[in-house]
């Protein structure tokens, strides 16, 4: 009796179900945000709709962000009138931000809430780290991913924007 009960309580955790959450994933809707860009514009996921849509979760002092960062804004600068696009800090400040896109040459529109609001809401408990890339159709269905575990070039972010 005293094996069973103790084989019991070996076998006890190992049959819970536990609910590991993960980002969102390629199929689902983009989540319901709202964050103001470093140039005081308010965007909205409703503001991301109508066209292919990159959202960037990123830190300036991340080497994967470093090499992901170039990349959407090369899609970015030769596409800008067909996508949309949104780069948010996972939680420095603005000014970090800032400094940042000027002394790399960017141009995208980027946020920094100065909190993990945004990559939380994106990343659902997932600790998925950064960057993270979610590519939407004009529908806000994401139809692409990546993090640090694959750098897209430009070619692949532009050809997943088409639905290629």
């Amino acid at each position: 009796m005293l094996v069973a009960a103790v084989t019991g309580l070996l076998l006890a955790p190992s049959c819970r179900k536990t609910e590991v959450e993960e980002h969102f994933q390629i199929g689902e809707m983009l989540p319901d945000f709202s964050v103001t860009t470093t140039d005081g514009k308010k965007v909205t996921t409703s503001d991301l709709k109508g066209k292919p849509s990159i959202v960037i979760i990123f830190t300036t002092t991340c080497p994967d962000c470093t090499a992901q960062l170039p990349e959407v804004e090369t899609v970015f600068a030769a596409h800008k009138e067909d996508i949309n696009v949104l780069a948010v800090n996972r939680g420095e400040k603005e000014d970090a931000v800032k400094a940042c896109w000027l002394e790399r040459g960017f141009t995208m529109p980027a946020a920094a809430p100065g909190d993990r609001s945004i990559y939380d809401l994106f990343d659902r408990g997932s600790q998925t780290g950064v960057p993270q890339v979610y590519i939407s159709n004009p529908q806000g269905v994401i139809i692409g991913f990546t993090n640090d575990q694959k750098v897209l070039t430009s070619d692949d972010i532009w050809s997943i924007c088409q639905g290629k």
